[in-house]
């Protein structure tokens, strides 16, 4: 803790008491003019900016208290520091801010046409690149579904199919018998037909669904697995398909569509990465420990001070006398015998309790006590602490 202080005025008075006494003690002794230390007193604390020790400060605030001003001291606050109002900005955060990054040599180069393209393929996984091969003339006759085939009744008159240049696949087409030529002779098949014929017309179907689905993945991008598959085909398949548009249609609409989907998410997503961030919120200004609406404090020079000291001497003085003026009265036989300062200085310690400190004055020397004639002279050296000079404190009994 520091060893200086300060005066500081509270702003308040003593019950009934008026600011003019207050205002002419410190015009006194601090050559604060009159009326500005009447404003001292409006209820604002007020520091005298003068570093004091602690006893001079507590006997100017018992001076100030006499004229019915309330005051205190405080510490000296002895900081290495000091605390400053500082608002964090934009520019300053590097976080908030960032300046964009260099782009690299590979940005600068025009953008090619396939940097970014949106391809539909279908479900099924691509196959290894292979080189183009044209399909038999049974596929390309499987795949011209919008031919109308002959009616059932012209079926029998039809010469058999030629087999295609390359050897057909082994397996369900030989068995299968659908190759076969039709007889020649009978009956043309019932559309309703009989509850054997329903069964074997559900079993062709599904049959016939499967060939379908082989064709539409074929057409999605898979031709050279599809000419290796078996063909199955059933007469009437072009005609029942051509108003749905096709299998194969019909898997490419809801890849559409979902491409579609795709499409719209990823630019959702572009336009939230590329949506600038809110500007931050202005920073909370900083609390200081400053008074801020505290007037200035009031300088006081050294003659204000020794102008103090010198009031004190007095107030020491007076204290003195009086104590030797009851002395003598009630130890009368004592004070006959004391014929010398030490003398009496030794009996007014044993009789009235006088210390060496009450005879100390306030700049740190020694009061001596001469005896005259007419009674007891006190004398100080003053701020100098040398006797016979012009600041010399004199007082007699």
């Amino acid at each position: 803790m520091s060893d200086e202080y300060y005066v500081k005025l509270t702003g308040n008075l003593m019950e009934g008491r008026s600011p003019d006494l207050a205002a002419q003690f410190l015009s006194d002794s601090f050559h604060i003019p009159w009326e500005t230390g009447r404003t001292y007193f409006n209820g604002s604390p007020t520091v005298l900016k003068k570093k004091l020790d602690r006893e001079t400060a507590e006997k100017v605030c018992h001076r100030l208290r006499n004229t019915g001003a309330e005051c205190e001291i405080e510490a000296v606050p002895d900081l290495g520091f000091t605390l400053e109002l500082v608002e964090d900005s934009p520019e300053a955060s590097p976080a908030s801010n960032p300046e964009p990054a260099p782009e690299p040599a590979a940005a600068q180069a025009p953008a090619q046409e396939d940097d970014f393209s949106l391809e539909l393929v279908d479900a099924a996984p691509a196959p290894a690149p292979q080189p183009e091969l044209q399909p038999p003339a049974e596929l390309e006759d499987e795949l011209h579904l919008d031919t109308p085939d002959p009616s059932p009744q012209q079926a029998p008159d039809r010469p058999p199919a030629q087999p295609p240049a390359p050897p057909p696949p082994p397996g369900p087409t030989a068995a299968s018998g659908l190759d076969a030529p039709a007889p020649a002779s009978g009956p043309p098949p019932v559309p309703t037909g009989t509850p054997a014929e329903s069964e074997e017309d559900k079993s062709e179907q599904v049959d016939i669904g499967d060939v379908s689905t082989d064709v539409g993945a074929g057409v999605g991008g898979m031709l050279p697995q599809a000419s290796t598959a078996p063909s199955f085909r059933r007469p009437g398949l072009g005609r029942a398909e051509e108003g749905q548009g096709g299998p194969g249609k019909k898997m490419l609409l809801p890849l559409a569509a979902g491409a579609g989907l795709l499409a719209l998410a990823a630019t959702a997503y572009f336009l939230l990465l590329t949506e600038p961030a809110p500007p931050p919120a202005p920073a909370a200004p900083q609390a200081t420990t400053q008074p801020q609406t505290a007037p200035e404090p009031v300088e006081i020079d050294n003659s204000m001070i020794i102008a103090l000291q010198r009031d004190e001497l007095n107030v020491r003085f007076d204290n003195l006398l009086g104590t030797i003026a009851t002395w003598q009265e009630e130890f009368a036989a004592n004070s006959a015998q004391a014929s010398t300062p030490e003398q009496l200085k030794a009996a007014l310690k044993t009789d009235m309790g006088i210390t060496e400190q009450d005879w100390q004055d306030p700049w740190g020397g020694s009061i001596e006590i001469r005896i005259g004639e007419n009674g007891f002279k006190l004398v100080s050296p003053g701020p100098d602490q040398e006797l016979g000079n012009a600041d010399d404190v004199l007082k007699e009994q």
